[in-house]
């Protein structure tokens, strides 16, 4: 539910425009799944943000996180989340 992606440095620095969002301007970046305490969570269009995301502070990630640097490493488990994320 972290908003970090719409407000990526590293793809700001490297997109033409600056544009840091990395969710496409052509098409929509839906997401709709089930919360732990069983609710559903559904955002239209991720790259616009929709209520109930957490700002890139709040999200328990380190600020420099990689999907890449997590997703090549030898096998250490997802990061640690805040305690109060659902």
């Amino acid at each position: 539910l972290s908003a970090r992606w719409r407000e990526d440095r590293i793809k700001g620095e490297l997109d033409p425009s600056g544009d840091p969002n990395i969710f496409s301007w052509l098409y929509r970046s839906r997401l709709d799944i089930e919360l732990n305490n069983g609710q559903r969570y559904q955002c239209e269009d991720l790259r616009l943000g929709c209520e109930g995301q957490f700002k890139p502070s709040e999200d328990c990630v380190p600020k420099d996180y990689s999907f890449a640097a997590v997703a090549n490493a030898p096998h250490a488990g997802p990061p640690t989340l805040c305690s109060t994320v659902q």
